[in-house]
């Protein structure tokens, strides 16, 4: 974190265009927007860092709540699920990470403004446009470009009823997926042959191209390693206590408050959106509904 505080420090925020130009051009405004406010305060760049965790979890939440309009519940647990998460361990290092957490948010957001313009017809243009200015977050972090598989499929789930026919929804759904999928193509031009690689590079696709036969098995055993990991290591290490007495009893008690206050403020979303609880009907099951 020091090396773009002193930057900042000793040439200004106009310095982070030349400062992150050899891998990342389009990321310096999110520094030139921070810096000149926080300056040196570190306390800051965390707590600006957990706001924007926590911001991503709401996103994450209300993307999943537009697909699954009928499961709340799911909705809610995947969000609280995804808030405590303990894979991603580098949030001490708060300014670089400031860009991850903000290009995620922007891309979530993305996915809310694409799921919203398809149910909500009269502002259609206007959530695309921020949908699609959104997306473009890929320019400055290359990291959740991934992520983009799930567009289409979230979009055709959220386009029409499941039981609605596929030819009366693919000329919907690619419509609405073009702008997005014209800016993920743009992206995979300017990243391939224009920016191309210059601090790593794409070893995975040169070796399928040159030696497709011993780069699938190795590559097979990275994914399954790769899952492993997140699936299962990452909440595997939560089970590693402090030794000591003392750092066992505060990180206890730092859990459980951190677990009750998310599921709060997980919680007080589902109520200002308007969504309650009905009490068993005929059918003899609980189920969920909007108020009049």
């Amino acid at each position: 974190d020091w090396i773009y505080i002193y930057n900042h420090y000793l040439l200004g925020a106009g310095s982070f265009g030349d400062f992150v130009a050899v891998d990342r051009p389009y990321s310096a405004w999110v520094y030139s927007l921070t810096m000149p406010v926080f300056g040196d305060r570190a306390v800051y760049y965390h707590l600006l860092l957990l706001s924007l965790r926590l911001s991503s979890v709401f996103l994450f939440w209300w993307m999943l709540r537009l697909v699954w309009r009928g499961k709340p519940r799911l909705a809610f647990w995947a969000a609280l699920l995804f808030a405590v998460y303990p894979g991603f361990q580098q949030e001490p290092i708060a300014v670089q990470f400031i860009l991850h957490f903000v290009i995620l948010d922007l891309f979530f957001l993305s996915m809310v403004c694409m799921l919203l313009a398809v149910k909500k017809t009269r502002w259609r243009w206007l959530l695309t446009a921020g949908g699609v200015f959104c997306s473009m977050g890929l320019f400055s972090l290359e990291y959740f470009a991934g992520l983009e598989i799930l567009r289409p499929a979230l979009l055709w789930m959220a386009i029409a009823p499941q039981d609605a026919p596929a030819k009366r929804r693919a000329p919907r759904f690619f419509l609405n997926w073009l702008p997005y999928l014209l800016v993920l193509a743009g992206f995979a031009v300017w990243r391939i042959f224009i920016f191309q690689f210059p601090t790593y590079q794409p070893d995975v696709f040169r070796g399928l191209i040159q030696d497709p036969a011993g780069t699938l098995p190795a590559l097979a055993r990275r994914i399954a390693g790769d899952l492993k990991t997140v699936v299962f290591d990452a909440w595997r290490q939560t089970f590693r206590l402090p030794e000591s007495r003392m750092e066992l009893i505060v990180f206890l008690a730092l859990t459980l408050a951190v677990f009750i206050l998310t599921l709060m403020f997980l919680k007080r979303l589902n109520m200002m959106i308007g969504w309650r609880r009905t009490q068993p009907g005929g059918s003899g099951r609980t189920g969920w509904s909007r108020p009049q």
